[in-house]
């Protein structure tokens, strides 16, 4: 059975009407947990760039950095 894109999308439910608990994904502390987590993603790089460990071929890193 092959349903047309018009026939699936009158199967979807109108997003409008949908009712959800879950916080909103543009929230502002989503936006902050996402800063959060690239910053730190990017600190941990420039680590690893000074010479605290590679990101590929050595498998020891320092404990400190751990």
């Amino acid at each position: 059975m092959s349903v047309t894109a018009l026939q699936m999308a009158q199967l979807m439910p109108d997003a409008r009407q949908l009712e959800s608990d879950e916080p909103e994904m543009e929230s502002t502390l989503h936006y902050q947990q996402l800063a959060l987590l690239v910053s730190s993603l990017e600190w941990r790089w420039q680590a690893l760039e000074r010479g605290s460990g590679t990101l590929s071929g050595r498998r020891e890193w320092p404990v400190a950095l751990l």
